[in-house]
């Protein structure tokens, strides 16, 4: 299986009790869709490491997951910070205007007018809204807030993303 037919779903933000459950941050992804899951993914420096998904519970904002192999607190602290994936084939059909956060990352942003921000480096996931961070081809930042208000389109197959920034509205 490829990078591309995964996705993140989660974020490990600590450790939950001392037996090896793991408070994650969802991305995307209702508590109910992770329940659905039976095998999650962490990107290792020698390729994937599987983990089978033994126990999900807490909330949408407060989940906890239990992963097999992941035994105690200080496991859970070596995955600190780490991104958990998913096989896209295994998640629910994205809802129109949903987007995986691998398919933003290197599309191009422009205004309508065609002047062309640069290239979408990462996005910052947030609790009250994602930021794609946009390099420019002369090495210049800028971030755009990755809503409604400032995002016209979306074209994962044309890797480009139309923006109306708030000096140009």
């Amino acid at each position: 299986m490829t990078e591309l037919e995964r996705t993140i779903i989660a974020t490990v933000r600590k450790p939950h009790g001392v037996k090896g459950s793991l408070k994650v941050t969802l991305h995307g992804l209702e508590l109910a869709d992770v329940k659905e899951l039976k095998t999650l993914f962490l990107k290792t420096d020698s390729g994937w490491q599987s983990y089978e998904l033994s126990l999900v519970q807490g909330t949408n904002s407060d989940a906890i997951l239990t992963l097999g192999g992941v035994d105690s607190r200080e496991a859970v602290e070596l995955l600190r910070g780490q991104d958990l994936y998913a096989d896209e084939a295994d998640l629910p059909p994205l809802e129109e205007l949903e987007f995986y956060i691998e398919d933003l990352e290197g599309c191009e942003v422009a205004d309508s007018e065609g002047t062309i921000f640069g290239k979408v480096t990462e996005i910052l996931l947030g609790n009250e809204q994602d930021t794609l961070v946009v390099l420019s081809a002369d090495g210049i930042e800028s971030m755009f807030p990755f809503v409604d208000e400032w995002i016209e389109e979306v074209d994962i197959e044309g890797r480009r993303i139309i923006v109306t920034p708030s000096e140009i509205r």
